[in-house]
């Protein structure tokens, strides 16, 4: 038999819709957890390390850590990362407690969320 074959996506509904704005920041904010968890595993780890090195390893490692943490695209990321945590957490509660259940309040409490999150930054690399 003739089997005719079509141009079609496999999952179409996947190309259909848009992502939603809180669909976004929830996935967002479970990845900003994710490199806090492992930058403080790391702090932990490099904690670690202190009790157990040789003092001219020790002078090593400290050249090296000072050098990372001193950057800064590491202050500006750590910092942004830290900030979208903190305040995309307080716009969850705010929306758990039922203030933006309708799309255009979403819409303004992004917008102020975006807002403060930038201006953080900026007050935190002066």
């Amino acid at each position: 038999m003739f089997i005719k074959s079509f141009n079609r996506p496999i999952s179409p509904h996947l190309t259909v819709y848009l992502p939603q704005t809180g669909s976004l920041l929830s996935i967002w904010h479970r990845l900003s957890a994710i490199v806090i968890l492992f930058c403080a595993l790391l702090i932990i780890y490099i904690l670690k390390l202190y009790l157990w090195v040789s003092p001219v390893e020790l002078n090593y490692l400290s050249k090296i850590i000072c050098t990372l943490v001193n950057s800064q695209l590491t202050k500006f990321l750590l910092g942004l990362i830290l900030s979208y945590h903190m305040l995309n957490g307080l716009r969850h509660i705010k929306s758990n407690l039922g203030y933006t259940l309708e799309n255009n309040k979403l819409n303004k409490s992004v917008i102020l969320f975006v807002i403060c999150l930038l201006s953080l930054q900026f007050i935190n690399n002066l």
